[in-house]
């Protein structure tokens, strides 16, 4: 379901049966194997056709995480597209747009997921109806969607959603950071996916189907789709960055400081690198005494 905007962000929610699955509905949950395995057996979603309302298929939560993930690279995707050659371009081109942002304007978009409990209604009047979810998730999905902002990574996930999603994900996906904030008791590991090839084939329906279910296959991590989209990546990228990170949150920050410039070498201008590089820098190189791997991110 789409609920309006807030500002300068819209939310999207997908529903997970009776909004209840133990192991990833609360912060205190462990998210752990276990528990996806035993939500995925004893849950199953009826899908619908979203302009018929007619029952289409069941499906796991960590199917239905899988899908929403891939909606939202390629929404990324789609996006980058349009400001390249699509229906986006004409906004470079407008006077008021070139006098406030200058030359080169695009519309970008971030995005922020999590998985959590939320409580469901109506707002609106007799002219218009919106549905409505509130809970301290939500709010966490609108926290990670500004992190893109701190991080320059359009794509920022949780552990709690990375956790829900078929284990294939961790193939693709690197952790930047590993944050405190205000109202979570325990720290956050953020995700990320990174995409450096717009392919426009990307998301296009397969024709594989599932043996079990005998419907289309949703979504397979080891598809060459996913591996197109990273094409143009340095082939030792996310092993190098994945390294830095395993340093600096074990405090041997000399290390991560290397790991975090060769990185940068691979990849030029990568905003999860430059953070945790700044981070780093910021405190001279050294940890606090209490350091434990997360640190607390101001206004997050």
């Amino acid at each position: 379901a789409k609920y309006g905007n807030v500002g300068d962000a819209f939310l999207l929610s997908w529903k997970i049966c009776d909004g209840s699955v133990d192991g990833f509905t609360n912060f205190a949950d462990e998210a752990s194997a276990e528990q996806r395995a035993a939500a995925n057996d004893s849950i199953l979603c009826q899908a619908t056709n979203g302009s018929t309302r007619t029952p289409k298929r069941q499906i796991t939560p960590s199917q239905m995480a899988d899908a929403a993930i891939t909606a939202f690279i390629k929404c990324q995707i789609d996006l980058d597209n349009e400001n390249l050659d699509g229906c986006l371009t004409c906004y470079a081109t407008y006077d008021a747009i070139l006098r406030r942002f200058g030359p080169g304007f695009k519309i970008q978009m971030g995005f922020g997921m999590h998985v959590g409990w939320a409580i469901e209604g109506a707002i609106g009047s007799d002219l218009k109806i919106d549905a409505t979810y509130l809970s301290p998730h939500v709010e966490m999905s609108d926290r990670l969607e500004a992190s893109s902002k701190i991080f320059k990574a359009k794509l920022n996930l949780s552990h709690w959603l990375v956790n829900l999603a078929t284990p294939g994900i961790q193939h693709h996906i690197r952790p930047i950071a590993k944050i405190r904030c205000e109202g979570v008791p325990v720290p956050i590991t953020v995700f990320t996916f990174d995409v450096t090839n717009n392919d426009r084939d990307f998301g296009i329906a397969t024709a594989i189907v599932e043996e079990r279910s005998k419907r289309q296959q949703l979504v397979d991590w080891q598809t060459p789709d996913f591996e197109r989209i990273r094409r143009d990546l340095h082939p030792r990228f996310l092993s190098t960055f994945r390294a830095a990170y395993e340093e600096f949150t074990l405090g041997s920050w000399h290390n991560a400081k290397d790991s975090l410039r060769r990185s940068l070498e691979m990849k030029d201008r990568d905003g999860p690198a430059a953070y945790l590089l700044s981070f780093i820098e910021d405190h001279s190189d050294i940890p606090p005494v209490d350091w434990n791997g997360a640190h607390f991110l101001d206004n997050f």
